[in-house]
């Protein structure tokens, strides 16, 4: 589910198969599939046909090859951040304040938000690529 080039009112669903479960990208762990997503489809949903929450698009390039992130990666980092009332109802909220000081996930570790200096020019250069200040060094 998403929305092409996140505009309003341009929801769409389509459909797929997760191709691959675990696949490690730039050392963070994602799953693949075949779901047709492209600018706008990020931070949308993946189901499966019975309504069960998969994992969150991230990447995509279209059609045959998107990655997502796997909901156990979602609770694993909500869970280590103490933030499981975000993913579990019945787990009181904290307040306002504590919620905007949460750490982001940034290459597989908490970090502020602002991106370093050269991360824009990298990800202008190769924007398929997901986690750019992970990716920098890797041979994969």
């Amino acid at each position: 589910m998403g929305s092409l080039l996140g505009q309003m009112g341009a929801n769409s669903m389509t459909s797929g198969i997760v191709a691959q479960v675990g696949r490690i990208h730039g050392k963070v762990e994602f799953d693949q599939t075949t779901v047709t997503a492209f600018p706008g489809s990020s931070g949308g949903g993946v189901y499966l046909q019975t309504g069960e929450y998969v994992g969150m698009v991230v990447r995509g390039a279209g059609e045959g090859f998107n990655l997502i992130v796997p909901v156990r990666r979602i609770e694993r980092w909500a869970k280590e951040h103490d933030i499981m009332w975000a993913l579990d109802q019945s787990i009181e909220a904290p307040s306002l304040e504590d919620i905007k000081n949460l750490p982001i996930e940034t290459a597989g570790k908490s970090e502020g938000t602002k991106p370093s200096k050269d991360s824009k020019s990298f990800t202008q250069l190769f924007p398929f690529l997901i986690r750019t200040e992970e990716l920098k060094g890797s041979k994969e």
